[in-house]
């Protein structure tokens, strides 16, 4: 099926958060900001529930599956409220967001973006890893 893929790569510069680019256990954050991802994920998910298919889990890189036509719209609309969040937390911009078009394999909100198939998913991945530019691109 072809749908919207985007995903959040949160990736600091100031030695005492650079951590937080490695780190993949949401728990390991601090209590504040794990609050603050868990109130932006619901807002996301809350604002865009006839849209969203596979929603944004509590993650440090959140990713979600939506539909194609929205794409743009909510990958905008996430890397403003996480971009704005980690400014206000961080004093830095520090979000790569990164968002593309293509096929995902049986897309269902019981799994997680990470448990997704699809190459659209592959396509997004690579670009997403292939520098840490900081900003929203299309893959």
């Amino acid at each position: 099926m072809e749908c919207g893929i985007i995903y959040i790569k949160i990736i600091p510069k100031s030695p005492k958060a650079e951590w937080i680019q490695y780190c993949h256990i949401f728990d390991a954050l601090p209590d504040f900001l794990q609050l603050d991802f868990q109130s932006t994920t619901s807002r996301i998910n809350e604002n865009y529930s006839d849209k969203i298919i596979v929603s944004l889990k509590d993650d440090v890189h959140p990713g979600c599956i939506v539909l194609s036509e929205h794409t743009e719209e909510i990958a905008n609309k996430l890397y403003e409220l996480f971009d704005n969040l980690l400014l206000d937390v961080l004093d830095e911009h520090c979000v790569r967001c990164v968002y593309a078009i293509g096929e995902v394999d049986n897309p269902t909100d019981d799994i997680s973006i990470h448990q997704s198939q699809g190459n659209g998913l592959v396509r997004l991945g690579r670009f997403l890893d292939f520098n840490n530019e900081i900003g929203i691109f299309k893959a």
